[in-house]
């Protein structure tokens, strides 16, 4: 997936003042496009991490076995697309936190 949903985003620079999300999926805030952070509390980093897992079964399904994933293409860069940046700090926190536990769970080797 390249970005969570719009409800799940910061706001970003483009946004109204005052957003309480992302107006859209476009674009990305930084260091991290969502919108609670991604320590382990965040409710929006972990329904993200729930997203990549759904993405795998859904390929599963299809007899799709996935080997490997990555977090995000060009995770600095907050594309003017579909996107969610991530610094060095703030992406190893989210797998740490969130996507790493939710594959050893729903996504064993």
């Amino acid at each position: 997936p390249w970005s969570p949903p719009a409800w799940m985003k910061a706001p970003t620079p483009s946004d109204p003042e005052g957003s309480v999300h992302a107006e859209g999926m476009t674009g990305s805030a930084q260091p991290t496009c969502l919108r609670d952070g991604v320590g382990p509390d965040s409710k929006y980093a972990k329904a993200w991490a729930l997203y990549f897992s759904k993405f795998l079964d859904a390929y599963r399904t299809q007899g799709l076995h996935v080997y490997g994933i990555t977090v995000q293409n060009e995770p600095e860069f907050p594309a003017p697309w579909e996107a969610c940046s991530y610094d060095p700090y703030t992406q190893g926190d989210f797998i740490a936190n969130h996507l790493g536990p939710m594959l050893r769970q729903n996504h064993p080797l």
